[in-house]
């Protein structure tokens, strides 16, 4: 497959500006000032906000997956199958992530007693994994799965 000068070009300023949006725009943290052992836990109760991962895990997520599909276009007729395996691969992901997630956070203050308080779903947290999920298998099909299937003969070449 030749690489154009510009895809590459294209697909590294989309990884920069993931890079750079990861780096500079951090999730949600609690900020306690007070003695310097108070837990996360303990500061976070205190505040009432849970830390979370923020937007800029997702905005990375989504600058990762344009410039992937930039350099390795999906070809045409690949393109349904690609997108059957990225739905299958988020939908998957999506059960997974809220069936695990643990919805009260638990631990210990400063002077050892245990502190508990809800953790509500974190979306954004929820939505980088799928659309990392979803990259993944569109790209794995698209890329590996497809064209393996149609050399061994298990799907017909269409054109």
């Amino acid at each position: 497959m030749h690489l154009s000068r510009r895809r590459v070009v294209a697909a590294l300023l989309l990884l920069v500006a993931g890079v750079a949006t990861f780096l500079f725009a951090g999730g949600q943290v609690s900020m306690c000032l007070g003695p310097l052992n108070v837990t996360e836990i303990q500061c976070a109760k205190a505040i009432g906000r849970v830390p979370t991962v923020g937007h800029a895990p997702l905005a990375a997520a989504l600058f990762t997956a344009l410039g992937a599909l930039i350099v390795a276009p999906i070809p045409a007729r690949r393109r349904l199958g690609a997108v059957g395996a990225a739905l299958i691969a988020a939908i998957g992901t999506a059960v997974a992530f809220v069936a695990t997630w643990e919805s009260v956070w638990t631990g210990v203050d400063s002077a050892g007693a245990p502190v508990s308080m809800d953790r509500p779903l974190d979306v954004d947290a929820l939505a980088t994994a799928v659309v990392v999920a979803a990259t993944l298998g569109a790209m794995a099909w698209a890329h590996v799965v497809g064209p393996l299937a149609t050399r061994t003969g298990l799907i017909r070449k269409s054109g």
